[in-house]
């Protein structure tokens, strides 16, 4: 399996649905999210949740390339060590990165809590004419539309921010420590589009069945 291949083949069509999102907010030359009309920003959950499920998939194959080119970590100290050279990169702590909202490599769990309503519910309390008028706080899914930006511009990067946390986990493990197995959760992919799937649902499906695979095969999980 080339995994670099699929890497860049599913990279690309995030890419290009992330711009066209983009380019739907307004956001094309830069600003940031306050509000937006309902129907709008229930459009851009649709695809912003089944976008960070993908990219979380991209971001484990990446992951499994830096094990395959000899990368370790180890979680006590602040630095990746190349095996076979002994060269050591130290992690960057810039205060400018620091401030960028950060990318959630893991995914959250299933929520069992019936008493928290139901988002497509909510949206069928407005009717067409009040959606489109009535407008809601957008500054939340702002941030994470530049948190989702920066980690697809930045995917070796993230990659090794997930082997630390593999190799956080496997040193909890040896010390007997909780710790969250996988970062994918169990069951279908987080925000796949059962009932009207789009484009994004694809790509999700593809970089979901790459990374069962991977997993499977090189234990990377």
């Amino acid at each position: 399996m080339d995994w670099q291949r699929a890497i860049e083949i599913n990279h690309a069509a995030l890419l290009r649905i992330l711009n066209v999102l983009i380019h739907t907010l307004g956001l094309t030359n830069g600003g940031t999210l306050t509000t937006l009309p309902f129907h709008l920003y229930r459009k851009a959950l649709f695809i912003i949740r089944p976008a960070e499920s993908a990219l979380r998939r991209l971001i484990m194959l990446a992951a499994y390339e830096l094990e395959l080119r000899g990368f370790s970590i180890d979680p006590r100290r602040n630095v990746i060590q190349t095996a076979g050279t002994g060269a050591l990169v130290r992690r960057n702590t810039r205060d400018e990165e620091r401030r960028l909202p950060s990318f959630n490599l893991i995914d959250p769990l299933k929520s069992f809590d019936t008493e928290l309503p139901d988002f497509a519910s909510f949206g069928a309390t407005f009717s067409e004419e009040q959606t489109s008028h009535t407008r809601v706080d957008a500054a939340a899914l702002g941030r994470r539309l530049l948190a989702l930006n920066n980690a697809l511009a930045s995917i070796p990067k993230q990659a090794r921010r997930l082997a630390r946390w593999y190799a956080q986990r496997d040193l909890a493990y040896a010390r007997n420590q909780p710790h969250r197995f996988s970062p994918l959760r169990p069951g279908p992919a987080l925000g796949y589009g059962k009932r009207q799937p789009q484009e994004i649902d694809a790509v999700l499906v593809e970089c979901h069945g790459l990374a069962v695979m991977a997993r499977a095969r090189h234990d990377i999980s």
